[in-house]
């Protein structure tokens, strides 16, 4: 079994503005579960570096080493979480697994708040 994470704003192509009065969201209190990307947050977790202030936060969370094929089974990643200019201040080791059509997460809290796992998803509802 698996949990979803489909907000739109965890969508890639979510810029989080600070200006407007929001606050960052975190997955600090992200409970140790697999995860499976859905509906607006898209189909899994990108695999190149996302911006700051994206995802609904302002230090979004990537797959660094790619996806893994169905008969790999359950590998073990690097998600890194950007800030400034560095893509991978902070780091996470998670577990990712093919199930064919869609990929899980065994993902765990994150390092610190305003650090987010991001979706692959657009914004404006175009996966």
């Amino acid at each position: 079994m698996y949990k979803t994470l489909n907000e739109r704003d965890r969508s890639q192509s979510y810029l989080y503005k600070s200006d407007q009065g929001a606050r960052p969201t975190c997955d600090r209190w992200l409970t140790r579960d697999w995860y499976r990307f859905t509906g607006l947050a898209g189909n899994r977790m990108p695999d190149k570096c996302v911006p700051v202030q994206r995802c609904g936060t302002l230090a979004p969370g990537w797959l660094q080493g790619g996806h893994p094929s169905v008969h790999a089974g359950v590998v073990s990643r690097m998600v890194c979480f950007s800030w400034g200019r560095d893509c991978c201040t902070w780091r996470s080791r998670i577990s990712v697994r093919n199930c064919g059509d869609f990929y899980v997460y065994k993902l765990q809290n994150a390092p610190v708040c305003k650090l987010r796992y991001c979706g692959v998803g657009n914004s404006e509802g175009k996966i």
